[in-house]
């Protein structure tokens, strides 16, 4: 198929079942697109010099169809998702068990709980228009166990596009160390990223710094105040843990592939304050986008940090992290294996380790191998 040819495709695919896959795909113009056996695709629409496939699991189109909070019948909902009212009694009691907050309503029909905030892939595709001719996959879930740990099973493209995976609801995600990081519907921005780096993994070492910049930078142009980054990878909102970035990587010295996580507290609703939540996104700005919205900031912002680091070094940047550092010039404590070391907080140094100046002199250490936390006065 041409380019022109692709340029003008719109072949349309019904599916008669739901799957909880939802998955976009772009595929070069000189690539014909493929019919789907999977009961997946709805549509392949022309998007540029590429064609960009589309499709929404029926969970993604009664959430679309009930975002705006209005209770709707389960007649209604049928006619307009092209399938019968027992499907979508189904459908929503599925989405019940997933963690979404549908109700229900005696004689209205079923209402979606508007804190939830489901995320709008058509909106998202259009906020991150500049880069969509560098994305390859684009996908986006109801529900997922871990972005970072699915994004990894999705094909590798043959060139160097990205593969891009969000949840809209998190189940099972982690950050360093392994830790638990989860987030209820419509509580938290959560996405990975997939992409080739031209450096060895050895060079990508201060990667976490510069991206947690990238993210932080975003908060702070969605409007929340007080924010500060704490070492190595964590964004802070008036002290209070509200974002964090996890790198995994691998490769040669030829270059590395590398899996960016993100993980944003957006709007903790009734569940603020309880255990350690951190702080949110919703409670420390006087006006925030929406989830979308706020998801489309953040890619851009990420997308646009790796370009630079790719082609002007992972460190590039640091100035700015220096610039946000929570805990300069300060007692702290550093966890490490062989038991805790305290001293003042030295900055980092060009390779992103945190340094530390003690009784002995200064110490170094690498992401990954320490907690900091502030020293007890």
């Amino acid at each position: 198929m041409t380019a022109a040819a692709t340029k003008a495709v719109r072949t349309r695919w019904m599916v008669s079942d739901a799957t909880r896959w939802g998955l976009w795909t772009t595929v070069s113009s000189s690539v014909a697109p493929r019919a789907r056996t999977d009961a997946t695709v709805t549509a392949v629409v022309a998007f540029g010099a590429y064609a960009m496939t589309q499709h929404l699991t029926l969970d993604q189109r009664v959430l679309a169809a009930l975002a705006d909070g209005r209770a709707r019948p389960s007649a209604a909902l049928a006619h307009r998702l092209g399938v019968s009212a027992a499907v979508v009694r189904r459908r929503a009691h599925s989405l019940r068990q997933q963690g979404w907050p549908l109700v229900g309503v005696a004689g209205q029909g079923y209402r979606l709980d508007p804190s939830a905030k489901p995320v709008d892939p058509v909106t998202l595709e259009s906020a991150i228009a500049g880069y969509t001719d560098r994305v390859d996959t684009f996908a986006v879930w109801p529900i997922v166990t871990s972005t970072q740990a699915l994004v990894t099973e999705l094909p590798q493209p043959a060139d160097d596009r990205m593969v891009l995976a969000i949840g809209d609801r998190q189940s099972a995600g982690y950050g360093r160390q392994g830790r638990a990081w989860q987030a209820p519907a419509g509580g938290a921005i959560t996405f990975s990223l997939r992409r080739w780096m031209p450096q060895p993994p050895s060079a990508l070492a201060p990667l976490a710094l510069r991206i947690g910049c990238a993210v932080a930078d975003a908060v702070i142009a969605l409007g929340a105040t007080g924010v500060q980054l704490k070492w190595p990878n964590d964004v802070l909102v008036h002290g209070a843990k509200t974002a964090g970035v996890l790198i995994d990587a691998s490769g040669s010295a030829d270059g590395a592939m590398i899996v960016v996580g993100v993980g944003v507290n957006y709007d903790w609703g009734a569940e603020r304050g309880v255990g350690d939540r951190g702080g949110d996104l919703a409670s420390s700005a006087h006006h925030i986008p929406t989830r979308t919205r706020c998801t489309g900031c953040l890619l851009r912002a990420v997308i646009a940090a790796l370009d630079r680091a790719a082609t002007k070094g992972a460190g590039d940047g640091l100035g700015r992290w220096r610039e946000l550092d929570a805990y300069q010039g300060q007692p702290v404590r550093v966890l490490a294996g062989s038991g805790p070391i305290e001293g003042k907080h030295a900055g980092v140094d060009d390779e992103g380790r945190l340094q530390l100046d003690t009784d002995t002199g200064r110490r170094r250490f690498a992401a990954g191998e320490v907690s900091l936390r502030a020293q007890p006065r």
